[in-house]
Formats: structure tokens, sequence, C-alpha cells
């Protein structure tokens, strides 16, 4: 392994066993990048674990999930690109059979050995911890971890209470693990959120309730999933977001004036959504290194 010292990043050329002793003009060696922490890989971190896992079992390996129909745009768009950004790998995307999930993924022993021992990245089947390299920085970059675990994991909930439709809502983080809720727990209440936890049959639940907490999660939080920017959007549009629709459906309801049933923007609008807009500052995977 060659190791190259960057400013932003320590860069690898990783080299398979029967390479010469050239690696740098071999077909079989590519360049790896292991990234410094920003906000950037503080959200992928949060999301590998929400919804990915590392395993050095046979070949080393950084898998994710995502739902092959409201997570199209989130894989193809923000997390595979993001990958090549971070770590110099262009991943494999490929829809696993029968089910509506997409699975993203790489081999790289070099980035799983960082993940694991210089970041603090769980391994395998161990339990899920916040990665230390996480839980010892600096505020912005925790922000984009939890952004990242919300993509992963959350959940927005809008419900009816004593209205006539679904406009109550509630932003919803589920894990096993209670440690990690914790610490996300303690993370929003210095970003001045009203939290509550309780135990589902199945989980620990972390909850955010309210109008003004909902604004205020998307403008300080933030997200890169079109499945939680679109509900957003449409609570924010219509006063509340109709319940079982899916992706598809509620970019169709941002292209619809409310009152005409006329379209009022068009399908790269409504696709974009408030990508860099004023309306959801707090868009995106990511917003400053």
């Amino acid at each position: 392994m060659h190791l190259i010292l960057c400013a932003n990043a320590l860069v690898t050329s990783e080299v398979s066993s029967a390479t010469s002793a050239k690696p740098l003009k071999s077909k079989n060696a590519r360049v790896v990048i292991l990234p410094r922490l920003t906000t950037t890989f503080a959200y992928f971190l949060g999301y590998l674990l929400g919804d990915g896992c590392t395993s050095i079992s046979g070949h080393p390996t950084v898998s994710i999930s995502c739902h092959s129909i409201d997570e199209d745009d989130l894989a193809r768009r923000v997390i595979v690109p993001l990958i090549t950004r971070l770590f110099g790998i262009r991943p494999s995307l490929f829809k696993k059979r029968n089910q509506n999930a997409y699975c993203i993924s790489f081999g790289s022993k070099q980035v799983v050995t960082y993940l694991t021992d210089v970041v603090g990245f769980p391994l395998g089947q161990f339990p899920k911890v916040v990665p230390r390299l996480i839980s010892s920085s600096r505020m912005r970059i925790k922000v984009a971890f939890v952004r990242g675990l919300f993509d992963a994991d959350g959940s927005i909930i809008l419900s009816k209470k004593t209205y006539q439709n679904p406009v109550y809502p509630s932003i919803e983080l589920k894990s096993v693990d209670r440690n990690i809720l914790q610490w996300v727990m303690g993370v929003l209440k210095e970003q001045g959120f009203r939290v509550s936890q309780g135990r589902s049959a199945e989980s620990w639940v972390l909850r955010v309730n309210g109008s003004d907490m909902f604004v205020r999660w998307m403008r300080k939080i933030g997200s890169g999933n079109l499945k939680h920017i679109s509900k957003y959007q449409v609570w924010q549009k219509y006063g509340y977001c109709p319940p079982n629709t899916n992706v598809p459906q509620r970019l169709d309801l941002l292209r619809t004036s409310p009152n005409s049933g006329k379209t009022n923007i068009n399908s790269s609008v409504a696709v974009g959504l408030c990508r860099g807009s004023s309306a959801c500052p707090g868009w995106g995977p990511w917003r400053e290194n």
C-alpha cells in the first residue's frame, strides 16, 4: 500500500496481490481516499450506522440499504456520489431480488480498517455505537451525523390528533441501542429541541413533536432524503400531508395548485424541491466541510 498525504485526506493506492512492483501503473491498482472528518463524512457515518454495516470476513465490504421507491433519489443522487467523493470509489448499486430495496456496496480493506480502527465505527454484528471520532467532535460535525442517522432511520409522522386532517408532526428515531438515542437527545437539546424518549415493542424511540419543532428540525438539522423533504414540503404547502403516500405521489401534489388542481410548478422544481432555497436551508447531506 502506498500512502500520499494530502491537505484534505490520506490517499492510498490499493493493489491486488497479483500486481507487479509498480502498483500505480497497474490496471489493478486504484487510489483510495481516507477522508478527514468533515460534515460530509459525518453525514455518511450517520447514514451508515442507521442503514449500513462494515464486514471483514471474506472480502472487506461497506454496504448500505435504501428503499428502491421512496429512496431512489437518495441512492442515486446522494449516497453513490457521496461515496465516490469521500473515498474515490464508485460503489455498486443493485436491486435486491423480490424486494423494494437497493443495496449499495464496495469492497476495500483500507476503508474498512480505517473506519473501524481510526474512526471507531462498529464492525459487523458488533453492538452499534456512535463512533468515537464523532462523539468527541465539535457540534456541527455531530449535527451532520444526526442528519445522516435521521435520513437512514428516521420517520416523519403526521397525525390527526383533534384535527380533521393529519396535520400534527412528529419526528421519530428508533434504535435497539438506548445509548445511541440518549447521545442524539443530548445533541438535540443543545440545539434547542424539546425531545422525549420512550419504548416500543421492538426498540427505543426518540420523538420530537410539534409544528415549531418540525420547522426547526428541517432548518437546523436538515435532510438529504427526498422521502423526508417531500413530506415536509407537502405539509408546508397544504397544511397537512395525506397518509400512505409515497415520494412520487407527493411530488405530484407539489406540482399541483392546492386550490385549482392545476400544475403550478414544473417537474424539475418539484423534484428539486427546496434544494438550496430559503424555504429549507437545512436541506442536503452536508452544508459545509
